[in-house]
């Protein structure tokens, strides 16, 4: 389980997928199964309950790591960082 498919493209692809759709009010009941299931093998920690606030999001790319908490601030580039 640490073969790049999953130490990768999980933090880097699947979790910014969640991270948007938060953003944008979207349930995503099935990618949170993928995103717990896989968080247990990596040993890490993206999702907790539905949220994306867990300890290693420092690790991805998702767009609340870079201080948006709101869809449109991802448009427009505005946004004002909140300390985690």
């Amino acid at each position: 389980f640490t073969y790049r498919y999953m130490a990768e493209d999980v933090p880097e692809g699947i979790v910014p997928m969640k991270g948007i759709a938060e953003l944008a009010g979207v349930s995503t009941p099935y990618l949170d199964e993928v995103i717990t299931w896989c968080q247990g093998k990596l040993n890490k920690e993206f999702l907790v309950g539905n949220k994306l606030t867990g300890k290693d999001l420092k690790d991805t790319r998702a767009p609340q790591k870079y201080g948006y908490n709101k869809l449109e601030d991802l448009f427009t580039g505005s946004f004002e960082v909140t300390p985690r």
